[in-house]
């Protein structure tokens, strides 16, 4: 039980779920066994405008969250990206805040073509890929051209722009790495304490 208990809060379960396959709610006793959570690295931080070196990726220290497969692509990886910043603070219906977790799926995983509208990982890379940018965009498809949209109270963070001509040449590699499907964030145990 003393091992249970250590690894319940690890697994974001209960010690009853482990035990008995139960978390002691009647109202969780028909959830299937195939709809179990799998693991999804969180693999790094999505910032517009933040440039890093590639190494800052790859230090081996992954966290990793709890989520079922995607249901319209649930043969493709899941990835986690944890936000930082406001550069989608005014998406509409709905803003992505500071502090929360994207869980995507690999966009080559998915099949698609790029849909206009859609919520997006884009990878950005500068010095000859030395350094490396993440940064969650809404994709906005043009004739010649696509831009890669901020939707943001911060008129600083402009869009990634990419035009069609595949000889033009920047010094800027862009690539959309996954598509945005889930929004997840830990609220506090308690909310702070009130002021009288």
């Amino acid at each position: 039980m003393a091992t249970l208990s250590a690894l319940a809060p690890v697994l974001q379960t209960t010690v009853g779920y482990l035990a008995e396959g139960s978390n002691g709610s009647a109202i969780f006793d028909s959830v299937s066994e195939a709809r179990r959570p799998g693991s999804i690295p969180v693999v790094g931080k999505v910032a517009a405008g933040v440039f890093r070196e590639v190494i800052e990726h790859e230090d081996g220290n992954t966290e990793y969250i709890f989520d079922e497969p995607d249901p319209e692509f649930p043969n493709a990886r899941q990835v986690a990206f944890t936000v930082e910043g406001d550069s989608l603070n005014e998406l509409k219906p709905r803003p992505i805040l500071d502090g929360d977790t994207l869980i995507c799926v690999d966009f080559g995983d998915t099949g698609l073509p790029l849909i206009d509208g859609a919520i997006v990982i884009v990878q950005r890379t500068r010095d000859g890929g030395q350094t490396i940018e993440w940064s969650a965009k809404q994709v906005e498809l043009h004739p010649r051209r696509t831009e890669y949209h901020p939707r943001s109270s911060n008129k600083a963070l402009k869009p990634i722009v990419v035009p069609d001509d595949p000889d033009a040449d920047s010094g800027e590699q862009v690539e959309v790495l996954a598509l945005v499907r889930r929004t997840s964030y830990s609220l506090p145990k308690a909310a702070p304490p009130r002021r009288r």
